[in-house]
């Protein structure tokens, strides 16, 4: 493809969804989406070239348009994307075809259909589980599923913020806004537009507690443990979380009441010892990464 056929598949791919990352391409092009990656995914990048992923089998669930896929093979892992939103998946393709990037391939994939995970007849090493965990219905299936074909673990979700919180097994469910519906495979029954999908405001299913999700993990026989906190604590919103749950408790009478503060964690869970992680201060930073910290 000559320069001029890029950038219109460029324009059209753009046309039909923003980009969530941006990204440098070979011939000087690059694609829209936002300069900075944001400090989630700058940890996210750190914890993946931490592990050593050298020709390991890898995982990635929900993973969008291959950023952190990308990243994965650069580390020398056999990378499988798994993604339900169908433009994701062009985008990463896209990027993959353009930057010539090997040991990874990108499947449509429904994470909360049990005969989807039947298809994936391989098992993996690591299975990195992204930004996804609070955007389920079924977070206890969906590690039942990955616990059935991993041995390693990488969570990344919000997580409720409280005191003790991260000791406590528990999940909070907000109560406003939209349903966030793309892991859902019957979208018709959400009564929510679909759009709501690249806007960014939806809100989670549930938002389990470090505590919770130790306690399922370790039925399917985890028992080896890496907490990474993400957002730095504050003690301020806390305080101020425990004050708006009283107001809704004396103004919400008889009606469900919302947790109001929130933390983005990342948890390692594996069965066997997790040795020598020490996640860099810095990203090792490739030339395709259009984000800047």
């Amino acid at each position: 493809m000559n320069l001029g056929e890029i950038s219109k598949e460029l324009a059209e791919l753009d046309s039909e969804q923003g980009w969530i990352y941006k990204f440098n391409l070979p011939n000087g092009l690059t694609t829209p989406g936002p300069a900075s990656k944001g400090e989630k995914n700058i940890e996210k990048t750190k914890v993946i070239q931490a592990l050593n992923l050298s020709g390991k089998k890898v995982l990635d669930v929900g993973c969008a348009e291959g950023m952190f896929s990308f990243y994965m093979a650069a580390a020398g892992a056999h990378v499988t994307g798994i993604e339900v939103n169908e433009k994701r998946v062009k985008k990463a393709e896209f990027i993959k075809k353009q930057l010539k990037i090997e040991g990874v391939k990108f499947v449509l994939f429904d994470a909360e259909s049990p005969s989807s995970w039947d298809s994936l007849a391989e098992s993996y090493d690591v299975g990195f589980c992204f930004s996804v965990l609070h955007r389920v219905s079924d977070p206890f299936n969906l590690i039942a599923q990955l616990s059935s074909k991993c041995e390693t673990l990488v969570f990344e979700w919000k997580a409720p913020e409280g005191f003790i919180s991260n000791m406590i097994s528990m999940a909070f469910h907000e109560v406003e806004g939209k349903m966030d519906p793309r892991n859902i495979k019957s979208r018709s029954a959400l009564t929510s537009d679909i759009a709501i999908m690249d806007t960014g405001e939806e809100k989670p299913y549930w938002c389990p507690t470090i505590g919770a999700i130790k306690e399922i993990t370790s039925s399917f026989g985890y028992d080896n443990f890496k907490f990474i906190k993400v957002t730095k604590f504050s003690l301020l919103r806390v305080l101020y979380a425990y004050f708006d749950l009283f107001r809704q408790l004396l103004l919400k009478k008889g009606e469900p009441i919302a947790w109001r503060r929130y933390q983005r964690v990342m948890l390692i869970c594996s069965r066997k010892p997790i040795l020598e992680f020490k996640p860099n201060s810095t990203v090792n930073r490739l030339p395709w990464d259009g984000t800047i910290n």
